[in-house]
């Protein structure tokens, strides 16, 4: 499943850490709606690359790409700096 949600969280000392939650769903649909538009112009350059010699590549890539959005959830990156750290989690 696409994560849905963005976690943020910094870390105050002596604090509770300040948590922003995002919700990236509503990119998901940005993304499936230029995704929908692109997609005439994907299917004619795979069909030339099959033409051209290069086998099926052109129609692996969006099996790959949807591999890659799908095990994107739970990922989770700490970023630091001298100062400050910051916490991302996608839910």
């Amino acid at each position: 499943m696409i994560p849905c949600w963005m976690q943020m969280k910094i870390p105050k000392k002596n604090e509770t850490p300040a948590t922003l939650t995002i919700p990236i769903f509503i990119l998901w649909i940005l993304l499936f709606m230029v995704l929908v538009l692109i997609l005439p112009v994907w299917l004619i350059a795979s069909f030339i690359l099959i033409l051209a010699g290069y086998g099926w590549t052109g129609f692996l890539t969006l099996g790959l790409l949807c591999q890659v959005f799908w095990t994107l959830q739970g990922l989770e990156v700490d970023v630091k700096t001298k100062d400050i750290t910051v916490y991302f989690k996608l839910i």
